[in-house]
């Protein structure tokens, strides 16, 4: 894209590329990982795999200057974990995906309801938001979709967005999309460190 003449970088996603407006800045971007809480039941839907690829980008992108943040996420419906929680349900050092900047808990599904995740976001500057973790379809998906009513430009990366429901991906893929769009887009880990992190 070019803005004033000048080459801006933008990368691969659907369906527009991202950012929209080509101004990115690793000083402006925030990954946002949810860890939502699960019953024990589905504690084996992602593999250490899945986990060591959020760590990995983690680390990449806190290396170019981004901010981590991971928030744990509780669901009532799924867990019995109450929506007024306190420190025992939070995620120990064991559960967590990452070594974040900043570890902090939501009282819900998405990771800005009775959190201060949107102070940490303004009192840092960062209005460019990348989004994975678990769920794809809830936690991921909510968090999103709040964060684009406060104003901030989104990304989900689907590929280390892990669903409860596998088969649920293609949807919840399709309902960003939807409308050019108008919650944010859609891309890969791999796309933002090679357009952003130079690797």
């Amino acid at each position: 894209m070019l803005i004033g003449g000048k080459s801006m970088p933008t990368m691969q996603s659907t369906p527009y590329r991202w950012p929209w407006n080509g101004l990115f800045d690793m000083r402006d971007f925030a990954l946002v990982v949810t860890s939502a809480m699960v019953a024990n039941q589905d504690s084996g839907r992602i593999t250490q795999n899945g986990r060591n690829q959020v760590r990995d980008f983690a680390n990449t992108v806190r290396q170019a200057g981004a901010l981590v943040v991971e928030v744990a996420c509780s669901d009532p419906r799924i867990t019995g974990v109450p929506w007024r929680t306190n420190d025992k349900f939070a995620l120990s050092a064991g559960e967590r995906f990452t070594d974040a900047d900043i570890h902090i808990q939501s009282c819900g599904i998405d990771a800005f309801y009775s959190s201060p995740l949107e102070d940490v976001l303004n009192r840092s500057h960062r209005r460019l938001i990348g989004l994975c973790g678990t769920w794809f379809e809830t936690s991921v998906h909510s968090t999103m979709r709040e964060a684009n009513d406060r104003g901030m430009e989104c990304v989900a990366f689907h590929d280390i967005s892990f669903c409860l429901n596998p088969q649920s991906k293609k949807n919840t893929i399709s309902q960003i999309e939807m409308s050019g769009g108008i919650f944010g887009a859609v891309s890969t880990s791999t796309d933002f460190s090679k357009t952003f992190c130079n690797c």
